[in-house]
């Protein structure tokens, strides 16, 4: 396994709800997100690298790697981490509008006050 170095991108999931994580709107709601991810980007300095999957057919997929960004490093460490874990939910919540038929959750994305709201609870 080859050690992470500055500039090596990095493959990780940040559409998992994580209750320790920070709260970042999504789809109008509040969600608990990890900023593991940014966290990581930054410390190494290695972009993020959003990446989508659509099923074209039966165990048939079509990956798309999008454009790359580094998060901002402004010196306000929480904002600049909180503005990443933005921009990132921000390209979830589009790939899912975009293909909903593509999108499904385990486990409740918001907490169960949005999901009342949502008259689905």
């Amino acid at each position: 396994m080859r050690a992470l170095s500055k500039g090596n991108p990095i493959a990780l999931m940040n559409d998992q709800k994580f209750n320790e994580g920070i709260a970042i709107p999504f789809f109008g709601h509040d969600a608990m997100t990890a900023p593991g991810p940014t966290r990581l980007a930054m410390k190494y300095g290695a972009p993020i690298v959003p990446v989508s999957t659509v099923r074209t057919g039966p165990a048939r997929f079509r990956i798309t790697f999008h454009e790359p960004f580094t998060p901002e490093n402004t010196g306000d460490e929480a904002e600049d981490i909180r503005r990443s874990v933005q921009r990132i939910t921000d390209f979830i919540e589009a790939q899912v509008r975009a293909n909903p038929g593509q999108w499904f959750w385990q486990h409740r994305r918001w907490p169960k006050e949005a999901w009342k709201a949502a008259g689905i609870i």
